[in-house]
Parts: structure tokens; C-alpha cells; sequence
């Protein structure tokens, strides 16, 4: 997914960024297949952060009745009128409101919510699902996704641009950086029984593959789209993020080392700041 300027760094998503997530593909039939295994006729289902709609229309299409929140109002009027033009206006009820501090009151077979961002950052999954589950008492057995894995590896990466040195935090190049670790995971969520703190303070120790100077660490999410099926991170959805490292380390092949990390769910991706230590 490209990371130009229509990268949303304020709470809504603007309508033209949609443009990357319909053309996503990789996406757009995980939550697909994820709706069609999972939503039945006669439904309640309740999506949180609409977008376009095309996930309600999904739903909609498994003959089910949506309530579908959208704070955005060009984003919500164009999916008013893209319901409506792909027949399924009449099944899904669209409603201004933001889902961290308004959620419609009733019972709903299934809640939708795709606010995933690599390591449940930037964006507002946690809270949202957090404050919905607290307002109906629950979350509902199938709600989509119905979690996360996050994983880490170290490498080397290539921060120089024409020459000029530039280490900073970017979406995943596999052009320019080098995993030198396997990927390890560093923490499971579970949509459906949320840990009581956003806080996530791990360390974890892996082993070096490939000798060379370690300057980076990489950030993975797959997605747990219901029982057993996994939505695998790519270049478009929940793209892998390069973190620099402020104290690169040499490390050689056979060794292992420490990775920690310590950031909370939906900080901005500038906040992580992770370090990479050597194991004794």
C-alpha cells in the first residue's frame, strides 16, 4: 500500500486512500471468503469504520441486514451511493459516528472491523473492539478478523537515498532490506479476549542466520481471519514496517540476540523505538 501523502496521519481515513485499499486484492478476498464462511441469511451484523462498504456489501450479499458506522462524510456518501448502485442499499443502514465513542445498542450475530495496521499500530482496532465489547457485553464468536500475530526479525537495510543518509522508519522494501534472523513471534492477540493494557514490553531472543551489522529490525502481522484461516501479511495489506536501529550492532551467524520492543496499541508508527541487544 503505497505510503505517500494520502497516508492517513489524522483518525479518518480520507476517501481518496480508499483507492489503494479496493485495488488490494490480497485483501479484499481474505475478507471475503472470511464473510462467507462466517455470515449466514437473516443476520445482524455490525461493521465498524465502513469505508467504501464494500465489506458490508459482502455481508449484504450472504443476505444479511448491516449496521455499518462511518465518520468520514465523503467517505460515508460514497458509500451510501456505492450501496446503492450495487443493489444492497436496502440491507445496510449507514451511520455517522465515530466507533471509539458511539457504538448502535442491540444484538449482533457478527461484528466486522478492519482497522489492521502492522503491529497494531496507528490505527484503532484495539480501542474500537476494546469499547465494543464493553458496550454489548461482548464480543459475538464471529467477529472478523478474530486476531492478530505479530512478529519481529533483525537485518540490514539500506537507508541511503542518491547517497544521503536518511534512517527512518518506512514500509518494507524487499530491495533494500536483508532479514539476517527468522521471523519470531513476540505477541498473539486474540480480538475476542483482549489483554487488559494496550502496553506491548517484550524481549525476544533469535538466532543470527547470516554474519553482517545489524541496523534494522522488521515488524510482521498476519491476521487471523477465523479458526485456522490466516490472512498473511504483503507489500499491500499490513505491510511489513522497517524500524532503524539507534545503536546498529555487528552480529555474526550461529549467535543469538535480544530484540525489545515497547510500544502500545495504536501508537504512531515514529514512537516505536526498538533495540537490539546481545544474548548472554
Amino acid at each position: 500500500m503505497p505510503f505517500g501523502s494520502f497516508y492517513p496521519m489524522r483518525e479518518v481515513i480520507p476517501l481518496i486512500y480508499h483507492y489503494y485499499l479496493l485495488r488490494d486484492e490480497h485483501r479484499l478476498l481474505g475478507f471475503r471468503d472470511a464473510i462467507r464462511a462466517l455470515v449466514r441469511p437473516g443476520d445482524r451484523v455490525l461493521e465498524l469504520g465502513a469505508g467504501t462498504g464494500i465489506l458490508s456489501f459482502f455481508a449484504a450479499q450472504q443476505g444479511a441486514r448491516v449496521v455499518a458506522l462511518e465518520l468520514d462524510d465523503y467517505t460515508r456518501e460514497a458509500a451510501r451511493h456505492f450501496l446503492q448502485i450495487n443493489g444492497v442499499a436496502s440491507q445496510v443502514e449507514l451511520i455517522a459516528a465515530d466507533a471509539r465513542e458511539t457504538i448502535p445498542s442491540g444484538v449482533y450475530d457478527v461484528v466486522i472491523c478492519e482497522m489492521m495496521f502492522t503491529g497494531l499500530l496507528q490505527e484503532r482496532q484495539v480501542e474500537v473492539l476494546r469499547r465494543t465489547a464493553a458496550q454489548l457485553g461482548g464480543l459475538p464468536e464471529r467477529t472478523i478478523p478474530r486476531g492478530a500475530t505479530l512478529l519481529v526479525d533483525a537485518g540490514s537495510a539500506d537507508f541511503s537515498y542518491a547517497s544521503y543518509n536518511a534512517p527512518f522508519v518506512r514500509p518494507y522494501d524487499p530491495k533494500d532490506y536483508r532479514p539476517l534472523t527468522a521471523s519470531k513471534v513476540y505477541c498473539e492477540v486474540d480480538f475476542l479476549s483482549l489483554p487488559e493494557t494496550d502496553r506491548v514490553m517484550t524481549r525476544v531472543v533469535v538466532d543470527v542466520e547470516e554474519s553482517a551489522q545489524i541496523n534494522a529490525v522488521r515488524l510482521v502481522t498476519d491476521t487471523l481471519m477465523r479458526s485456522g484461516i490466516r490472512l498473511e501479511a504483503s507489500l499491500e495489506y499490513c505491510w511489513p514496517f522497517v524500524f532503524p536501529l539507534a545503536n546498529p550492532c555487528p552480529a555474526r551467524e550461529g549467535e543469538k540476540i535480544l530484540v525489545q520492543l515497547d510500544y502500545s496499541f495504536g501508537d504512531h508508527c515514529l514512537q516505536v523505538k526498538p533495540q537490539v541487544l546481545p544474548w548472554r
